[in-house]
């Protein structure tokens, strides 16, 4: 899509909207990314030096950045323009550190600007023609502020002339504003004189910019964070460590960017075992796809760009000489599959070097074996390590590894890992056949899967024993890539089968997706085991949903054999089970009756204590005597309290499965 511009043409946001739809349907940026490997800092071809975004230290506590450019997945463009003249401080608490960047907009332009109190304005680096409008034609508002990220200062001001790219009036009063200079700005767009605009649509231009951190936890590795170096300060030296390798910018051209198709290393090392994450059915399975060489068995040869490798392994290969380099039994692979001469120069070319202890990769040019060294030819590079664990890896970005379990559906699956990586460590089926492939990734650019190759060449490197066990009960179908590791009680046993016997009960927190996925275990839920070989198979798992466990009790009938079940949620108390107490309460009304009464007289004599009548003559006391009655009661109801609701009993709770080895 093409677009005609002129200066008495309108663009309104119905004609931008078109122009952007255009731009994304021709796919510049699906093509970009075709033809980009990886993100990161770019690397200039041919530069002696590497100073683009380089950390520089400017005194101990103190780091500068270089200027350079580095290119993220959304292909947003981080530029820093000229090194920065302020620094990072790193304190002196000998704690590691880690400088990085990422892409960020803003909204303020190029420039800086300085302002009379009548309105105008001056530029540094400004281009102003080319960014407003005057009067007269929808004149641009610009907003200025104090400084960058600071508040601002003044209000939005409409444009009123543009005389150059660093010279411009603003339509203000003189006196409005006062004089200053150093200020950043911002445009906030040219809209219809008087309108009222709401804060959402202005600002139209969001700008490339950056940021650059210091943090004491290392990012996440992903295309837009971009490491720059790892920094350790203890007060008196800083070793800046630079680790820009990690992320660099690639884009090939379309007629250079292929991927290597084949694998001649990718094996399987060794079937581990001890698995301490799994039962016996579950055993680990390391798979090789590049070389390792340990600190000692590689020298370099930096005059001349070429690394010798003396001895390693990896893979398929047992070590790296030409007598045996290629399987004991090259006959095992199909004839459809080609096994590479291990003589031929150039096997290694387009693979890369890998250092463990930077995580520097640097491209292989050119391969050959020399006597019993592999000599790898290597891209120029400034500073080349001379020791360290190396690993010699193919082209690319990922290794994607498809298990495909012949019986077990459940243990198939896909895996992706760093293809620098050179290895993975997969658990795998025992006792059924796996179909293991491999297919390289490479940006845009994926391989057909190809089954894994193998020479035969086995390890065992976890045993308390100085031999390495070459007798693991296995088969492998060389012509096929089929591994089927084999069941053996003597041999190959897991860790959770050394210490837990079958009828052990466990607790086991999860899903019941992930309770009813433990190889070796079945949930304690009253069903039928369909365990083939385990004593407990055609038997009914102990039920124990909802139910707590207790230790057996020969003297207690309750508890006397395993498997007895008793006790209840609740309980409705009994009056034998009631504590001893009273009840306070009141008698019923009884009816109207009357008492019969007998009165007799006492004389009392005179003396000091003798009675003496109202008109204080001489009395006599008075013995009145009811008839007596024969025995009776009276009836007493208490008043009514309480419901039959039973009573909870159980103790504090926390669900799990349970789950009984089989």
């Amino acid at each position: 899509m093409e677009l005609t511009l002129s200066n008495n043409l309108f663009l309104g946001k119905a004609e931008l909207d078109h122009l952007v739809e255009g731009i994304k349907e021709s796919g510049y940026e699906r093509i970009m990314k075709q033809m980009i490997t990886s993100y990161g800092v770019v690397k200039p071809a041919g530069e002696a030096q590497w100073t683009y975004l380089q950390p520089v230290s400017a005194g101990v506590g103190l780091i500068t950045i270089k200027a350079g450019k580095a290119v993220d997945t959304n292909l947003d463009v981080i530029e820093v323009l000229e090194d920065l003249n302020s620094y990072l401080t790193v304190p002196g608490d000998s704690a590691t550190r880690y400088v990085y960047c990422r892409y960020r907009q803003t909204n303020t332009e190029e420039g800086t600007l300085s302002i009379t109190a009548e309105g105008v304005v001056t530029g540094i680096g400004t281009k102003f023609t080319e960014r407003l409008r005057g009067q007269g034609n929808f004149p641009s508002r610009i907003r200025i502020l104090q400084n960058q990220g600071g508040p601002e200062l003044f209000e939005e001001y409409e444009v009123q002339a543009i005389q150059s790219d660093t010279q411009l009036s603003l339509n203000i009063a003189a006196g409005v504003i006062e004089a200053s200079a150093g200020r950043i700005w911002t445009i906030v767009g040219s809209f219809t004189p008087g309108i009222v605009v709401p804060t959402s649509e202005k600002y139209p231009f969001e700008n490339d910019d950056y940021s650059i951190f210091i943090s004491t936890t290392e990012p996440e590795g992903n295309d837009l964070n971009f490491m720059l170096c790892e920094v350790v300060n203890n007060g008196i030296v800083m070793t800046i460590t630079d680790r820009r390798h990690e992320n660099i910018f690639n884009i090939n051209p379309p007629e250079d960017n292929e991927i290597t198709d084949f694998n001649h290393v990718i094996g399987v090392e060794y079937i581990k075992w001890d698995n301490p994450l799994a039962d016996q059915s579950k055993n680990l399975m390391r798979l090789g796809w590049g070389v390792y060489s340990l600190n000692g068995n590689w020298s370099m040869d930096v005059g001349n760009s070429i690394l010798s490798i003396q001895n390693g392994s990896g893979g398929i290969w047992d070590t790296i000489n030409n007598t045996s380099i290629i399987p004991e039994d090259p006959a095992g692979f199909s004839q459809e599959i080609p096994v590479p001469d291990p003589e031929t120069q150039g096997l290694y070319k387009g693979w890369y070097v890998v250092y463990e202890d930077t995580g520097l990769a640097i491209k292989i040019t050119d391969s050959e074996f020399v006597g019993v060294e592999l000599q790898l030819t290597l891209e120029f590079h400034e500073a080349y390590p001379i020791s360290g664990e190396i690993r010699v890896v193919p082209d690319g970005n990922q290794m994607e590894i498809r298990i495909t379990n012949a019986t077990n559906h459940t243990a198939n699956r896909e895996l992706t890992y760093a293809m620098k990586q050179g290895f993975a460590i997969i658990p795998i089926e025992v006792g059924s056949t796996s179909l293991i492939e491999y297919r390289h990734i490479k940006g845009v650019l994926v391989t057909q899967f190809r089954t894994i190759n193998d020479g035969d060449y086995w390890k065992e490197e976890f045993f308390a024993t100085e031999t390495p066990a070459t007798d693991i009960d296995y088969e492998i179908d060389y012509a096929n890539g089929l591994v089927t590791p084999t069941l053996n009680p003597s041999q190959n046993v897991g860790l959770l089968d050394k210490v837990i016997s079958p009828g052990f009960i466990i607790d086991y927190f999860g899903t019941l997706e992930q309770a009813q996925g433990q190889a070796g275990f079945a949930i304690c839920d009253g069903s039928v085991i369909d365990a083939p070989g385990s004593i407990f198979h055609q038997t009914a798992s102990p039920n124990l949903m909802g139910r707590v466990t207790v230790g057996v009790d020969i003297n207690n009938s309750d508890y006397e054999s395993a498997g007895n079940i008793g006790g209840e949620q609740t309980v409705i108390m009994t009056e034998a089970q009631m504590p001893s107490h009273v009840h306070t309460g009141n008698t019923d009304t009884d009816a109207p009756h009357s008492h019969h009464i007998n009165q007799n007289t006492v004389v009392t004599g005179v003396g000091t204590n003798q009675l003496t009548n109202k008109d204080n003559t001489p009395g006599s006391a008075q013995q009145i005597d009811t008839n007596v009655d024969g025995a009776h009661s009276h009836h007493f109801t208490t008043g009514t309290a309480g419901g039959d609701a039973g009573i909870d009993v159980r103790q504090k709770f926390y669900v799990v499965f349970k789950l009984m080895k089989i």
